[in-house]
């Protein structure tokens, strides 16, 4: 699994520890330890 988010290169995982998923601090986006995409935030545009 990178270390960092692949759209914003945010940082993902620093250190040590336990997680079942891995959500980006930045957008929102959660990947699964194999690295998959699993979700993400949606965005809502008001005119």
């Amino acid at each position: 699994m990178p270390s960092h988010c692949r759209h914003r290169m945010s940082v993902l995982l620093d250190g040590r520890g336990h997680t079942r998923l891995i959500t980006c601090p930045c957008n929102a986006r959660t990947y699964a330890l194999d690295g998959w995409l699993r979700g993400g935030a949606v965005r809502a545009f008001i005119d």
